[in-house]
């Protein structure tokens, strides 16, 4: 089982839920399955939404902003 090791990280970088439009949030993961051992998470704070309980770890912030705030027609940046 992950532990969370930072939560709830503030980033204005991070885009709403593009599923519901939800605030969306990133915490630090203790995970034995990233090259580094930690995952960055970032999840919609919406529990009933499909993106609040999905979890994706990445291996560093950049990635994970990278990829929660891609939209179609957009790279993310």
């Amino acid at each position: 089982m992950a532990r969370k090791i930072v939560d709830d990280i503030s980033s204005s970088k991070l885009l709403s839920c593009p599923f519901c439009g939800g605030e969306a949030h990133m915490t630090i993961t203790e995970v034995g399955d990233t090259t580094t051992g930690v995952g960055w998470v970032v999840q919609c704070g919406n529990f009933n939404c499909p993106a609040g309980q999905q979890v994706q770890y990445w291996n560093n912030e950049k990635t994970a902003l990278l990829f929660w705030n891609m939209r179609e027609g957009s790279d993310g940046v």
